[in-house]
């Protein structure tokens, strides 16, 4: 199962911390963020990643590389911690594409076209981690398996916090009604999370998006109906 990780954002609502520091690598307890999602993604049955980052991103890449120099250091006073890292990363084969430009969600899945073929794959926001005892790629993966269609896994936010995310409008279908609330009040206080879509989705990105729309961000990779 081929599994993509965008990883491009700018993370501007944890300035100044992520001015230098991708936020994906921000620690969460003992690893960092995107660790957490790797895990997931592996645990989920996914063994092809592919990670899609962007300009001050490549701590990213190294972290699941490695160095020669780092290495013999690391085994030699660290070797339970180095140990986890690599079985973390020869456990699925990884692959790197940048966004060019910060065009957003919709945009940075689109460069994952040529590397996912006609297959279906997984989705998996690379700042966003869960806590379940099945993971929540799993449950998308065999659901998406049982329908045969696009699913996506949302959230409930505060009102207050509407305005920083993609809200859904769904009553166990998701419509075309997918937005990004600027001002006043929306009552969908349900923000997306990840998702699972299809081979067909790629066609429902435009080409060159406008990052200023809020109608396409998920929407057009969704569809029109996602349950």
């Amino acid at each position: 199962m081929k599994a993509v990780i965008p990883a491009a954002g700018l993370g501007s609502r944890f300035l100044p911390l992520t001015k230098e520091q991708p936020k994906e690598m921000l620690p969460v307890v003992d690893k960092p963020a995107i660790h957490w999602v790797v895990e997931e993604a592996i645990a989920s049955g996914a063994t092809d990643l592919l990670i899609i980052t962007g300009r001050e991103k490549r701590a990213v890449e190294d972290y699941f590389d490695g160095s020669i120099r780092w290495d013999h250091y690391l085994k030699a006073n660290h070797g339970n911690a180095l140990r986890q890292l690599e079985e973390l990363a020869s456990s699925a084969d990884f692959h790197f594409i940048r966004q060019r430009e910060p065009r957003g969600l919709g945009d940075a899945i689109l460069r994952a076209e040529k590397h996912v073929g006609d297959e279906p794959f997984l989705v998996l926001l690379g700042d966003t981690i869960h806590v379940a005892d099945v993971p929540v790629a799993k449950q998308l993966w065999d659901t998406f398996q049982r329908l045969g269609q696009p699913v996506i896994a949302v959230e409930h936010v505060r009102p207050e916090k509407i305005s920083d995310y993609g809200i859904v409008q769904e009553d166990g279908w998701i419509d075309d009604r997918t937005v990004r609330v600027r001002d006043g009040v929306c009552e969908h206080e349900t923000t997306v999370e990840a998702f699972g879509p299809s081979r067909s989705s790629f066609a429902m990105v435009p080409p060159r998006p406008d990052r200023n729309d809020p109608q396409w961000v998920f929407k057009d990779v969704t569809g029109e109906a996602s349950p």
